[in-house]
């Protein structure tokens, strides 16, 4: 009887394992590796699924196997205001992405200043280099990307020569 339970649950805790195993997300790379472009690191794989959609919260933009945090003001005070003026300073956006032709950068700056724009090709080539002066308020620039293959890009962000952001942009046809 004590072996017929021990079977019992043996073969339970088995099921319970596969199917947590069998329902759990993953993805199949062909290759990947680390690189350092100036000063940046980036992780990077090949043959990851198509990224198709993106969603944001507050300090977190997804999409589909690929995170890219915020700079938000990480202040306790604005933390409990979604809405106030200070959480969205140093936020920038970057959109659409995956994109077929003009990727949008557009951001809420409180002084002016000015930005480099750098996007690295897989090779670490760099394919566009733009600087640009701004005033303070809404900032909005937008990259044509049509005459570029499609593929894996590093859209490396400086602004004012203290703050640094990278992106990984999925061009496609």
């Amino acid at each position: 009887m004590q072996k017929k339970t021990t079977i019992h649950l043996a073969f339970l805790g088995a099921m319970v394992c596969m199917s947590s195993i069998s329902f759990a997300q993953s993805s199949l790379n062909v290759a990947g590796h680390t690189a350092t472009i100036q000063g940046m690191t980036f992780d990077y794989s090949i043959g990851e699924m198509a990224l198709i959609s993106t969603e944001h919260q507050s300090k977190l933009i997804i999409t589909q196997g690929l995170l890219q945090p915020s700079n938000a003001s990480s202040s306790s005070a604005h933390a409990s205001d979604p809405n106030s003026i200070n959480q969205l300073l140093d936020y920038i956006k970057v959109f659409p992405n995956p994109t077929q032709n003009v990727l949008h950068i557009e951001s809420i700056e409180e002084h002016e200043g000015y930005m480099q724009y750098q996007i690295v090709d897989a090779l670490g080539k760099t394919v566009y280099q733009h600087q640009l002066h701004f005033e303070a308020g809404l900032l909005s620039h937008q990259i044509d990307l049509t005459a570029y293959a499609q593929g894996n890009y590093y859209l490396m962000l400086r602004k004012n020569d203290s703050e640094n952001y990278s992106y990984k942009i999925q061009k496609i046809n």
